[in-house]
Formats: structure tokens, C-alpha cells, sequence
């Protein structure tokens, strides 16, 4: 019988996983059976979805901003 229970560096595994891509059914169960008994864990996956999100923001952010001409010139010119 394969354990049903996974290690923390499985469920940190499955917590950054998560931000990008779905989990299957049987891997979202296990990181929840986990996290429901870890409290370092839980606080991780806490952390990492704020970390996403935000990193997430500031590249929608910086995707609708952009620099006008004079700016570029005016930075390019500080940076010599």
C-alpha cells in the first residue's frame, strides 16, 4: 500500500505546483489531509499565494505602464 501521507518537502512541492498548474484529485487530497495536520506547511502555502499574487500584479502592472519617450531618454542619460 502506497502512504497516504505526504512529507513536507512533498506538500511544498505540491503548494508551488499549485500556483501554476491544477492538481489532480488525488494530489489536491493529500496536500489537504497534509495541511490540515501542519501548521508550517499551512503557513507556507499561505505565504507562497501571497508571494504569487502579488508578483502577479506587478507584472499586469507593468504590462499596462510603460516608460514615455522623454522618460527613456532622461533614464538612459542618468545611467551614463
Amino acid at each position: 500500500m502506497k502512504r497516504l501521507m505526504l512529507s513536507c518537502e512533498q506538500a511544498s512541492f505540491l503548494i508551488v505546483k499549485k500556483e501554476e498548474k491544477n492538481l489532480s484529485v488525488k494530489e489536491r487530497m493529500l496536500l489537504w489531509m497534509h495541511l490540515s495536520m501542519c501548521s508550517l506547511c499551512k503557513m507556507f502555502a499561505i505565504q507562497n499565494k501571497f508571494i504569487s499574487d502579488r508578483l502577479k500584479h506587478i507584472h499586469d502592472v507593468a504590462e499596462t505602464q510603460s516608460l514615455s519617450d522623454a522618460e527613456k531618454r532622461e533614464l538612459s542619460e542618468s545611467i551614463k
